[in-house]
């Protein structure tokens, strides 16, 4: 009995996985890190909702999109999510950080349902760079019962 819980369990687990690594990659042609332009965030979170976009984020890899959110909830806290029309199905997501203990710091991610693949934006000591990751290890899954 064990061996087959065992055997459904490793099953599930090898269907799971070739689901997931069926989806398209969005970003396959860029490097694995890309160095951000902090100027081009800046610019970005300045633009109001409605607008079209199109910004240098790093060399090599501009976005062009509309802005669909700026919001700023906090005093601390603003974001803005672009629909990207030159990855079609693809968000750029960012917000800016501050406080009066640490200076203004970015986080985002760039991402999108239909694929395998995703870029965040990381600090670090030279300022922000874009790191591609898994979309299966940014989106967790909503289990509903």
């Amino acid at each position: 009995m064990k061996t087959l819980y065992t055997t459904i369990l490793a099953l599930a687990i090898i269907l799971t996985t070739q689901a997931q690594s069926t989806k398209p990659a969005a970003f396959a042609s860029y490097a694995s890190e890309i160095p951000c332009n902090t100027t081009s965030l800046d610019q970005l979170m300045a633009q109001p909702s409605g607008t079209t976009v199109q910004v240098a984020i790093a060399n090599g890899l501009t976005l062009i999109g509309n802005v669909i959110a700026n919001v700023q909830k906090y005093d601390n806290l603003k974001t803005v999510i672009v629909e990207l029309t030159n990855f079609p199905g693809v968000q750029l997501s960012v917000s800016k950080l501050s406080d009066v203990y640490t200076p203004e710091k970015y986080v985002g991610r760039m991402l999108g349902n239909a694929y395998n693949d995703a870029y965040e934006i990381i600090t670090t000591s030279n300022g922000y760079k874009l790191v591609k990751v898994e979309q299966q290890h940014v989106i967790q899954p909503c289990i509903q019962k």
